[in-house]
C-alpha cells in the first residue's frame, strides 16, 4: 500500500517505532499525509484481511494524475464536478482522485 500511495505522489513516512503506528503488533506501519488529513496505516499478516480501504481525494492537478494513470492502471470518468480518476488499491479498495478545477 505504501508504494501505491507513493505512486500517487502522496507523502508516506515509514514507521520506525517513534510513532503510534503500528499500534496492535510488530508489523509495518506507515503514515500517509494528505493536505487536510493524516492516515495511520498498518500492515498485518497475523489476522484475516479486514474490509478494503476506500478513499476519495480532490484537488489534484490533472497533469499529475495522467502521469500515474498508466503505472496504476487508472480509469478516467467525467462526473458532475469534472474528471475523476479511479484506481484499485493493492487490497482491492477503490481510490478516486478528483482533479483540480481551473
Amino acid at each position: 500500500m505504501c508504494e501505491f500511495f507513493r505512486n500517487l505522489n502522496i507523502e508516506v513516512q515509514s514507521s520506525d517505532g517513534d510513532m503510534l503506528c503500528p499500534i496492535f503488533g510488530q508489523q509495518r506501519g506507515a503514515v500517509i499525509n494528505l493536505p487536510n488529513l493524516t492516515l495511520n496505516l498498518e500492515e498485518r499478516t497475523d489476522i484475516a484481511a479486514s474490509p478494503v480501504f476506500n478513499l476519495t481525494i480532490f484537488d489534484y492537478p490533472e497533469s499529475e494524475v495522467r502521469k500515474i494513470c498508466d503505472t496504476l492502471d487508472g480509469k478516467r470518468e467525467v462526473g458532475i464536478h469534472g474528471p475523476i480518476y479511479t484506481f484499485t488499491s493493492p487490497d482491492g479498495g477503490l481510490v478516486c482522485v478528483g482533479v483540480r478545477r481551473h
